[in-house]
């Protein structure tokens, strides 16, 4: 979406909304923009026609078009000059018509900052060259993992929950494509929806057996944060 045309985007957010209102009989009020992205542009757009909780940044993501780099991995009330970055307070007027929560992603150590600066120095020409990136990761030295079993085994994805929950991450956030469910010839995909089942059914039981959780959409746990928080 980030690509394309503001008026563009509109018409198409309008369509789609339009569409699932009137299929569900229900109003709207979560978004994620398709192949990730988001901008100022795109978040005064959701903002307008009812959206109240962003799910479009993708930490530590990056391809030839945006990049994630520096955006929080935990849920925040997005700068609208720069959804990447956080307000730095709630108060004094400060927007709070829209919240963001990322998906979750990480590394296999607790300190991502710094996790990130070696791994993008991994990837540098020079190093990629040698295949640092994936002698680390078959070494476990270093592991970015998406919580996502599309792409990332149950094994990983319970290393990263393990990680999260000692950063008391208040959110542990699963993302998939729907129609991953359904048994399509994805030729880029590492797992068949057998395994994709496996590793979703495998990483909810690990997180249940260590943490006391609650399973909701992300308009919940907006509801959820932002209580606790004490801004409605």
């Amino acid at each position: 979406m980030v690509n394309l045309p503001v008026n563009l985007v509109e018409q198409k957010l309008v369509n789609l909304l339009d569409k699932l209102r009137a299929s569900f009989e229900q109003d709207i009020c979560s978004f994620r923009t398709g192949r990730w992205g988001i901008n100022s542009e795109v978040m005064e757009l959701l903002i307008k026609h009812g959206i109240r909780v962003d799910s479009s940044v993708y930490p530590f993501y990056r391809n030839k078009y945006f990049n994630c780099d520096g955006a929080p991995v935990e849920p925040y009330w997005p700068d609208l000059s720069d959804p990447l970055k956080a307000q730095s307070t709630q108060l004094n007027g400060l927007q709070s018509s829209i919240y963001e929560i990322p998906v979750s992603a990480g590394f296999n150590h607790t300190q991502f900052a710094l996790c990130e600066k070696i791994y993008r120095l991994s990837t540098t020409r020079a190093l990629s060259f040698l295949r640092v990136p994936g002698i680390i990761w078959q070494l476990k030295l270093l592991r970015k993992i998406y919580l996502s079993p599309e792409l990332s085994s149950a094994a990983d994805m319970k290393t990263l929950i393990k990680v999260l929950l000692k950063r008391k991450a208040p959110v542990i956030h699963m993302n998939l494509h729907s129609s991953s469910l359904i048994d399509l010839p994805y030729n880029n995909h590492p797992f068949t929806r057998e395994q994709i089942l496996e590793n979703m059914k495998k990483t909810v039981g690990y997180l249940q057996e260590h943490a006391n959780v609650t399973f909701c959409t992300i308009s919940e746990a907006k509801e959820i944060l932002t209580q606790k928080q004490g801004v409605q």
